[in-house]
């Protein structure tokens, strides 16, 4: 297999999707036309048979990088719509400071109001 370069390039956000979808459709074309006869018991201790699957390991190794890049973008993504919803939806800190749970101390104020409260619903006559 040939020397990877890593590239980077831009693409508008509208666009995202289609371009995801075609590189994801180039892999998987790619894919679904590898076509391989097992060799006859005669033909299978040859250098034909170790190059042709040379040949297939080499194919099935560059679809895995395109499955393998198509992963990242979507992986990376993902990772800024949940990191842009947590921005938009902040919640209370705890107090080990994760910003995504409430701290312990408020939840065990709340649990003490919920518990008072319904005392006094459980006393009162009416």
């Amino acid at each position: 297999m040939g020397e990877r370069m890593m590239i980077q390039y831009s693409v508008e956000a509208s666009e995202l999707k289609n371009e995801v979808k075609r590189l994801l459709t180039v892999a998987l074309k790619r894919l679904v036309s590898i076509k391989a006869d097992a060799p006859t018991a005669h033909e299978i201790l040859t250098i034909s048979t170790l190059k042709e699957i040379s040949a297939l390991r080499e194919e099935l190794a560059r679809i895995d990088i395109m499955f393998e890049d198509v992963s990242a973008i979507i992986d990376g993504y993902v990772r800024y719509e949940h990191r842009s919803f947590m921005e938009e939806h902040p919640l209370e800190a705890t107090s080990e400071g994760d910003p995504a749970l409430p701290s312990i101390q408020k939840l065990q104020e709340r649990i003490k109001d919920l518990q008072e409260n319904i005392r006094e619903i459980d006393e009162d006559p009416n």
